[in-house]
């Protein structure tokens, strides 16, 4: 069997020491010439061979309008990066973190009020309205991401969205 494509992520860190494991935080001069090595074999083999910018760029959100997450005990979230077992949750991104209220983003439960009840309610409009008015700049430096992420006035409804590592290509 033969691959035709190797995509390389940022895994999104939740731990201080998961955040001094990744990619940002190392000092090994050998891993950007092993990343090199990498491609020329890739090229060699055929293999189309992707490593993600370290810069955040934007990129769309489809998952409240394609991807819901539907949680064990039935609870149902716009998507699978806001879904975490814990009420608030924290993340480090490039030795900055940041914390918020996972609860926010609970849609509502399959037991309670059927699936069907949950996908157009007014929280599933609310995080995709959200999402639609706020596409910003396409690229930005990480000094400019970590400003944006500074004060993210949590206590609003879904704006965490406006600084999601992953709509920002910063995680997974």
């Amino acid at each position: 069997m033969h691959a035709e494509r190797v995509d390389l992520l940022h895994v999104a860190c939740y731990t201080k020491s998961e955040m001094e494991q990744h990619v940002w935080a190392v000092t090994d001069t050998s891993v950007p010439a092993l990343m090199v090595e990498c491609a020329r074999q890739a090229v060699d083999l055929g293999i189309r061979f992707r490593v993600p910018s370290m810069s955040p760029h934007f990129r769309p959100c489809h998952g409240p309008w394609h991807q819901p997450y539907v949680a064990l005990d039935g609870t149902v979230y716009p998507c699978c990066f806001s879904y975490r077992e814990f009420g608030v949750t924290g993340e480090w991104y490039a030795g900055g973190s940041l914390e918020f209220p996972v609860t926010q983003f609970r849609m509502g439960n399959i037991h309670e009020s059927g699936f069907a009840g949950i996908w157009n309610n007014a929280a599933f409009r609310g995080v995709r309205n959200v999402l639609r008015k706020s596409q910003g700049a396409l690229r930005m430096s990480v000094e400019e991401f970590h400003r944006m992420r500074r004060d993210p006035q949590l206590e609003e409804r879904f704006s965490y969205c406006r600084i999601c590592l992953w709509r920002w290509s910063c995680a997974c």
